[in-house]
């Protein structure tokens, strides 16, 4: 154990130094190398966030740039890795339930309209670890349909959307145990939800289409 030390200073005074506490945190000196990494590193840091928050902005307000490559470049950088969506912070509850019903047509005769949306949910309801992916592929394709260029006609040329929505109703039908149809009809049924304390709207019917199913 060390003790106390006295130093004399140059006016002949003494001076009392405490010994160094052995428990005390000592730093190790960085030298001028790693001195200008350090610095560079949290540069780079200020410069991704700052560019990130930037293009946020011009992602989610992409009225404020007249110039269209800002929020091209935006949407290349965000959407990729960084989704955002403020639904997070304020989430905008559905005002209806949308049910796809499908009915199979064979030999020219259509069978029984089938709501696949509520079947769905029974088969999920007390499961608990039910499929997320089960849960939102009808809803998802019929999303994708929707969005491009729906049509009604039978025979005529499918974008991949219907094909994808036709091949997910027909893998459904199978899966409850209907024979593989001649073509499948496909609607979506709209049930709007009441406001508390008043009725509800009445609900509405929106055919997708009539679709032959390849053999």
């Amino acid at each position: 154990m060390g003790g106390t030390h006295r130093t004399h200073d140059g006016d002949g005074t003494h001076r009392t130094v405490e010994p160094p506490d052995p428990l005390a945190p000592r730093g190790t000196p960085l030298g001028a190398p790693l001195r200008t990494v350090g610095r560079a590193a949290t540069l780079l840091v200020l410069a991704v966030t700052l560019a990130h928050m930037a293009l946020l902005v011009l992602h989610l307000s992409p009225a404020l740039s007249s110039d269209r490559a800002g929020p091209a470049q935006a949407d290349a950088w965000l959407r990729p890795l960084f989704p955002q969506d403020w639904n997070i912070f304020a989430p905008d509850p559905p005002r209806a339930n949308a049910h796809l019903e499908a009915r199979s047509w064979r030999a020219d005769r259509p069978g029984r309209w089938i709501d696949l949306t509520a079947h769905d949910i029974a088969a999920h309801r007390g499961n608990p670890l039910p499929s997320r992916e089960d849960q939102t592929v009808l809803r998802k394709a019929v999303s994708a349909h929707l969005a491009g260029s729906p049509h009604t006609q039978l025979r005529a040329p499918l974008t991949p959307a219907a094909q994808y929505l036709r091949n997910a109703v027909v893998v459904r039908l199978e899966d409850l145990g209907e024979p593989r149809p001649d073509a499948v009809e496909l609607r979506l049924r709209t049930v709007p939800i009441a406001p508390p304390g008043r009725p509800a709207p009445p609900e509405s019917r929106r055919p997708l289409g009539t679709w032959e199913v390849v053999p």
